[in-house]
């Protein structure tokens, strides 16, 4: 049982590194839970905690929460980017003068893989995906020469609070 358990959790911290190194799909890392579960088992099994005590339920319930509010703020904020994203569209804006985030970009197309443009400095080094272009960003925050084209709000649990994704356009240089 220790080597299946030992040889799960070095699988899963292997593609945990590749998948963090390369691709940097966070999402992802939910691949290493039952490995590091099952090794936090072991490891207390070792030091003689047994499951009836209220250390490992109060953990379990704080996870429990933690990835409910998580999992909303998720949810609703990528409904909040696609709502503009898809206004965007709407309104006669090719997608690749977008910049919609990694998501976006790859369903728009996988073509974007051969690129390693990332956009015109200083917003180069805030991304780790490649782009078609920038004219228009959707972003959870305003940007530095762009303007608001409009916003939309999003309920959060995780801060319990509303909170907006931002439609921007370029500032047009004179």
């Amino acid at each position: 049982m220790r080597l299946v358990i030992l040889l799960s959790f070095l699988a899963a911290l292997g593609f945990l590194s590749v998948e963090t190194l390369v691709r940097c799909t966070d999402r992802y890392y939910l691949i290493g839970l039952v490995p590091a579960l099952m090794v936090s088992g072991y490891a207390l099994s070792l030091v003689k905690v047994r499951l009836n005590q209220p250390l490992p339920w109060l953990a379990l319930l704080l996870y429990l929460t933690y990835s409910l509010f998580a999992g909303q703020d998720y949810m609703a904020s990528n409904r909040a980017r696609w709502l503009c994203l898809n206004r965007l569209e709407a309104s006669g804006i090719s997608f690749k003068e977008i910049d919609g985030g990694a998501e976006y970009n790859i369903v728009r197309g996988l073509d974007i893989y051969a690129s390693h443009y990332r956009g015109a400095p200083p917003r180069d080094t805030w991304r780790w995906w490649p782009i078609r272009g920038e004219k228009y960003i959707v972003s959870f925050s305003t940007i530095p020469d762009y303007d608001l084209l409009f916003s939309q709000s999003y309920f959060s649990l995780m801060t319990m609070s509303e909170h907006k994704v931002f439609a921007l356009k370029q500032v047009e240089k004179p």
